[in-house]
């Protein structure tokens, strides 16, 4: 029913306007002042208004155009009983629709109140086809862009990203996503999942039979749900898993050339309580649309998947020769690497039964010469304790003048017996620790070189880096200070020479890299059951274009004739061998620094100790 609203202070004009409009049809509402009919016009849906110019506080001019804001396709008509030309057009200027004078006659009230009433209808009509041009203008501009996009890129994931951005915007949703019916299982995975738990939603697959996706693509028809929460379509366990309230929901099958391939859904408007019927004729043209360019998409994706594989094809035949050529020259790399291996083994196990039978046979004259020396010191110390009584006795008798001492005084002095006393002890001793260092020195030598090449033991790679120290010591000595940084480490096992020979190698490059004099520190610790060393020199160090080649055979940084480039390539191969690593850190200024990282045991070592 038509409403108007009558705001007079005047009780009777009140009554007589409510009287003749209620005859007519209306509902009517009355205020007897501005601030009461302001209230009348923000709680009703009032189509007309009937409003005295003149009233206390506020004017019925001053009031119209707050009415307008309110309610803009309102007609407001004045009411005065000073009707006047001037009166007339003040009011049409303040935005009144119509002029009545006072006192009202029915007549012409019900002709102005209809004239209005037809105003408000058209207003209103108007404002409706407004929202549907806009509502077209937004589909047209929708559907450009997508064909925009469709032509821009044919990647499948691309293209469905930048669609339902697209659609989520254009749509005034919350949320949107596209699943996508996977043939292998038979479920709807969502392949887009647009909105504040997109990512999560992602997670979650959907049975064909299921929920209101389900229903859709079973069945292939559009469906529109105003209130998700009483529909018993509708599958909760999407919005418990994400925390997600589903209001409103549109879900339309995709179908390419007349097989159903997935669904598109858009999920509470974000600008009304829910969806409309013109939102789903949208998203049901786009669904068309949005589907042949999966289609197109995913053949594209097929045809790009076939050329590659022609292409794939095509390279690996035109490469078949090369591989080939490349296999025969690693394989020729290797067996002369191998060899070099073989014979740098050779003339170590050579040197190593030449060290064991020079130690055998120095260690018997050693053994005589410490022990005897040991003998000697105890001889000269029972001698020296004699001439020590002779010198009591010959004191005694010489105070009592019965000998003269003074000759043998001379000769004390002449041959300076007081320091030949000591330098004998002095020359004694240093003896004793030379014969222990040539004994000690040979010892090393046979643990170095006593282990066969092939023969796993457990090692103390700490007494192991003492050990090559020992042997290597003349050429370090002069080179460089040795700092020992040894921690707690486990025994492990190893082929024991091998590691030995590592070492040497390493601790040899460290010396011959220090100009002048300089330090090598070497620090080991514990690693799980396994063992880490570092070798750090303060050498020259050496360039990063050439750090990648040190490990290659016969690569040297040396002079010409200082090396042969085997001695890290060996090392390599030995720490690969027993499943470790050898990294190495260095740069020109500040020295060299290889890390050699152990395990507890080799791979492959189980039952072969």
């Amino acid at each position: 029913m038509e409403t108007v609203l009558v705001i007079d202070d005047d009780r009777l004009v009140r009554e007589m306007a409510r009287d003749m409009l209620v005859d007519a049809g209306y509902r009517v509402f009355t205020a007897a002042g501005a601030e009461e009919g302001l209230a009348v016009v923000g709680d009703e849906k009032v189509d007309a208004v009937l409003v005295d110019v003149v009233m206390p506080g506020q004017s019925g001019l001053e009031l119209i155009p707050r009415i307008n804001a309110l309610r803009p396709a309102t007609a407001v008509m004045v009411i005065t009983a000073y009707a006047t030309v001037d009166k007339a057009v003040e009011a049409i200027r303040a935005g009144a629709y119509d002029f009545i004078r006072k006192p009202l006659r029915e007549p012409e009230l019900l002709h102005s109140v209809r004239r209005a009433m037809e105003r408000c209808r058209l207003v209103n009509e108007n404002a409706r086809l407004v929202r549907k041009l806009a509502d077209r203008v937004r589909t047209l501009e929708l559907f450009e862009k997508i064909a925009v996009t469709i032509s821009s890129t044919l990647e499948l994931d691309t293209l469905l990203e930048e669609i339902m951005e697209l659609t989520k915007t254009v749509m005034g949703a919350e949320a949107c996503s596209i699943l996508l019916h996977d043939e292998a299982t038979g479920e709807l995975a969502f392949t887009v999942a647009l909105g504040e738990k997109g990512d999560e939603v992602k997670e979650v697959r959907i049975r064909t039979d299921q929920g209101i996706a389900g229903w859709v693509f079973s069945r292939c028809e559009p469906l529109l749900i105003e209130d998700a929460s009483k529909d018993s379509r509708f599958f909760t366990g999407v919005d418990e898993k994400t925390g997600f309230a589903t209001r409103s929901i549109i879900a339309v099958p995709l179908v390419a050339k007349e097989r159903i391939i997935g669904v598109i859904e858009v999920i509470n408007k974000t600008a009304g309580p829910c969806f409309t019927e013109t939102d789903r004729d949208i998203l049901v043209t786009l669904a068309g649309q949005i589907a042949i360019a999966i289609d197109n998409a995913t053949m594209t994706e097929e045809l790009k998947r076939a050329k590659e594989q022609l292409e794939e094809y095509s390279r690996n035949l035109e490469g078949m020769v090369s591989r080939r050529t490349a296999e025969l020259e690693a394989a020729n790399r290797e067996i002369r690497e191998t060899q070099s291996q073989l014979l740098q083994a050779e003339k170590l196990s050579s040197i190593g039964q030449l060290a064991a039978g020079i130690a055998h046979e120095i260690n018997n004259p050693i053994g005589f010469i410490n022990s005897n020396l040991c003998t000697l010191r105890e001889y000269i110390a029972d001698m020296l304790s004699l001439l020590d009584e002779y010198d009591d006795v010959v004191s005694g008798l010489a105070e009592k003048g019965l000998c003269d001492d003074a000759p043998i005084r001379k000769a004390r002095e002449r041959m300076k017996f007081d320091f030949v006393r000591e330098d004998i002890e002095t020359l004694v001793a240093e003896s004793i620790e030379g014969a222990y260092r040539i004994y000690k020195i040979v010892r090393d030598m046979k643990t170095f070189s006593r282990a066969d090449n092939s023969e796993r033991g457990m090692l103390d790679v700490n007494a192991a880096i003492d050990t090559t120290l020992n042997i290597l010591w003349n050429e370090i000595k002069y080179r460089a200070e040795v700092v020992k940084e040894y921690g707690d480490v486990p025994e492990i096992e190893c082929l024991p020479m091998q590691l030995n020979q590592v070492f040497m190698n390493i601790l040899m490059n460290a010396a011959q890299a220090i100009n002048g004099r300089g330090e090598i520190r070497i620090k080991t610790y514990a690693e799980g059951p396994g063992v880490v060393v570092e070798i750090s020199d303060t050498g020259s160090g050496i360039a990063p274009e050439k750090l990648d080649r040190i490990f290659d055979p016969f690569y040297t940084t040396k002079p010409p004739g200082k090396g042969t480039g085997l001695g890290l390539s060996i090392s390599y191969g030995i720490i690969k061998k027993h499943g470790g690593a050898i990294e190495v850190d260095s740069a020109p200024g500040r020295g060299t620094t290889f890390r050699i990282r152990l395990p507890g045991k080799p791979a492959g070592a189980e039952g072969t100790a």
